[in-house]
C-alpha cells in the first residue's frame, strides 16, 4: 500500500480566436499513481551555474517543475531508460512560468533519475516536485 497518493488532473484548450471557436478541449482528471513518498520546494532556487535538484529516490515517477522568476532556466533531466533532455522554462509572462512535467501511472515506465537546472542572468526560484 502506497503512503502518498500523486494525482494527475489537467485541461488542455485550444482556442481560435479569430473565429471564436474551441477546436481542442482536452481534459484529463483522477490519473493515480500511489507513491512511497512525495517531496515538495516552493522556492528552490536555481543559480546561474548549474544546480542539483535532490531527487527522493534513485528513480521518480512523477517529475513537476515550474519557473517563478524573470530569467530563463534551462532544465535537463536524465530517463531511467537511457537518455537525457534538456528544456528551456521561459521566465514569467502574463502571470505565468514555463512548465516541465512527467507523470507515469506505474513505476515500470520511463522515470527519471537527474535533474539539473541553470538559470541565466540571476539565481532564480523554480516550483519544483517529485515523487516515487
Amino acid at each position: 500500500m502506497s503512503n502518498v497518493n500523486a494525482v494527475l488532473g489537467y485541461s488542455l484548450v485550444g482556442v481560435n480566436n479569430a473565429q471564436n471557436q474551441t477546436p481542442v478541449n482536452i481534459s484529463i482528471q483522477g490519473v493515480t499513481l500511489g507513491c512511497t513518498a512525495f517531496y515538495y520546494d516552493q522556492y528552490f532556487q536555481v543559480g546561474t551555474s548549474v544546480t542539483t535538484a535532490q531527487l527522493p529516490a534513485t528513480t521518480v515517477w512523477v517529475a513537476y517543475a515550474r519557473n517563478l522568476g524573470s530569467n530563463v532556466v534551462t532544465l535537463t533531466y536524465t530517463l531511467s531508460v537511457g537518455g537525457t533532455g534538456t528544456v528551456p522554462l521561459s521566465p514569467v509572462t502574463n502571470g505565468f512560468g514555463g512548465v516541465w512535467a512527467i507523470f507515469e501511472t506505474t513505476e515500470s515506465g520511463a522515470g527519471i533519475t537527474a535533474v539539473t537546472l541553470q538559470a541565466t542572468g540571476s539565481t532564480t526560484p523554480v516550483e519544483l516536485a517529485f515523487g516515487y
